[in-house]
């Protein structure tokens, strides 16, 4: 709180009682539209496609080159499916958040089925999180990735859970 010295003569210019309520409810006008903005499905970028070599396969965070998949700054991703196609059926492919680490390990997806859906809240990205899909011993020649998440902004992320 800042002290004033008021003057006689001094002028003081206050906000008249209507002026303040039109300047809060411009403010809060502002904050309700954020807060009933819906969430937002979101697609990984189409195709993600990449060559096998040496039987190894590497697609997402590890890749400077490659769209990111995962939440921008400032917003959570919740993966709601995850699809991973190879031409051959028997090959496996690791799911990792950020890095191919153990305890970043998510889950393995066979390309028998392909699929991979999380459940109910089982798989939230925060900002800077990225998926990582590896593959090694691999017969396919190909792996593509494609999937949907749902998206909050981050202070938003009560939506999710």
């Amino acid at each position: 709180m800042a002290k004033v010295k008021l003057e006689i003569g001094a002028e003081l210019d206050l906000l008249a009682p209507k002026d303040l309520r039109a300047e809060l409810d411009q403010s809060a006008a502002g904050w309700f539209r954020e807060l009933a903005r819906g969430l937002k499905v979101i697609r990984f970028p189409q195709p993600l496609t990449a060559t096998v070599s040496g039987g190894a396969v590497t697609i997402g965070a590890e890749q400077p080159d490659a769209p990111p998949l995962g939440p921008r700054e400032g917003f959570v991703w919740m993966i709601q499916r995850i699809s991973v196609w190879g031409d051959q059926s028997t090959d496996d492919i690791l799911l990792y958040r950020g890095s191919d680490s153990a305890s970043q390990f998510i889950a393995r997806i066979s390309l028998t089925t392909g699929v991979f859906t999380p459940g109910s809240k089982a798989l939230l990205l925060h900002p800077g999180e990225q998926l990582l899909f590896t593959g090694t011993g691999l017969t396919s020649t190909s792996i593509t990735v494609n999937g949907e998440a749902i998206e909050a902004p981050g202070p938003m992320i009560w939506k999710l859970l």
